[in-house]
């Protein structure tokens, strides 16, 4: 799967004429790092979205969302006001006249690794937060919640390349230590994402049943690694975090614009009007239908976090549905 820009040039690239095509695009491709005090108010700040999505009418869904959590039975109580379904023991509730559920509990500790794509492409977008912004909290939502149900977390951010590991462990200052390198790591200011650098990294470690998350904008030819995808997808939890620009998804009939590569810096002119404008949706669409389908072939859920749209009903209807399903 070719990148989209590189897919765009053949069918959709204007003749248009151009004052400058080498002046590089502004904002907002251009981000600025936090500093101390921006970095210490975006931690309290995801807190409190890990706080809503660990509340106590949720409590349940992260620690249950996944097969591989270490859980075991522990005895048949009476039934609770917010107990789940799935958790009623009909023979036991037939036997007693009155609804009992299973409880279970922790078994065994779980790893979770998050990986964290900060390649260039994530530098550009549409709405008034980039596609890193997105990416960075997520990926930093995820590690605190992992840190709150007392799982070992580890880290791994990468670009062309590995750029960055951090192994599996507990505690509470490990866990910030990890929070700040995914909030605070520059992205690459070039270069292409490299997949199968990361997936390969991640082989090596030989986990089983850890619950794996990849956040990435997934614009790469994913399709060139199915034994790696498999690898993870049949031995861990594997759940791909695609952070999407609602642009991404389809472009208005707007003429002729000038789309900017930042992993080649090529920039292209796409015709949005029309006929082209059309079939120029269509491929957006299909491209992110096609990946989700490659995907789900090697037993990868996804998630999909719109640029723009709310962090916390993404992530709480994610792991609410698995947690049901």
């Amino acid at each position: 799967m070719k990148t989209i820009f590189e897919r765009c040039k053949k069918n959709h690239a204007a003749s248009a004429r151009v004052e400058n095509p080498c002046l590089p695009l502004p904002s907002p491709y251009m981000f600025t790092l936090m500093n101390d005090r921006e970095l210490r108010a975006l931690v309290a700040h995801l807190k409190i979205i890990v706080k809503r999505l660990t509340s106590a009418d949720m409590s349940g869904d992260f620690s249950s969302a996944f097969r591989g959590s270490g859980l075991e039975f522990a005895h048949i109580r009476n039934y609770e006001m917010g107990d789940e379904i799935r958790s009623i023991d009909w023979k036991s509730s037939a036997k007693m006249n009155r609804l009992m559920v299973k409880e279970f509990v922790q078994e065994r500790e779980r790893t979770v690794m998050v990986l964290l794509d900060i390649s260039a492409s994530l530098r550009t977008g549409s709405q008034e937060q980039l596609k890193e912004s997105y990416a960075r909290n997520v990926a930093a939502c995820l590690a605190m919640m992992a840190q709150n149900t007392n799982d070992k977390v580890g880290i791994m951010l990468f670009a062309d390349k590995v750029l960055k590991y951090i192994a599996p462990r507990k505690g509470a200052s490990y866990s910030a230590q990890a929070v700040h390198e995914l909030l605070s790591t520059p992205c690459q200011s070039s270069g292409t994402t490299n997949f199968e650098a990361a997936l390969n990294h991640l082989a090596a470690m030989r986990l089983r049943n850890a619950i794996v998350f990849v956040v990435s904008d997934w614009i790469a030819p994913t399709e060139h690694n199915p034994t790696l995808l498999s690898f993870l997808g049949n031995k861990n939890e594997a759940v791909a975090v695609r952070i999407i620009d609602p642009r991404e998804r389809s472009l208005p009939d707007i003429g002729i614009v000038p789309t900017f590569d930042p992993e080649t810096g090529h920039i292209v002119l796409l015709n949005t009007s029309g006929r082209a404008g059309k079939e120029l949706n269509i491929l957006l669409g299909k491209r992110l239908h096609d990946q989700k389908q490659l995907l789900r072939k090697h037993k990868f859920s996804v998630l999909d976090v719109e640029v723009g749209s709310s962090l916390v009903d993404a992530l709480a209807t994610f792991f609410h549905t698995r947690a049901r399903s």
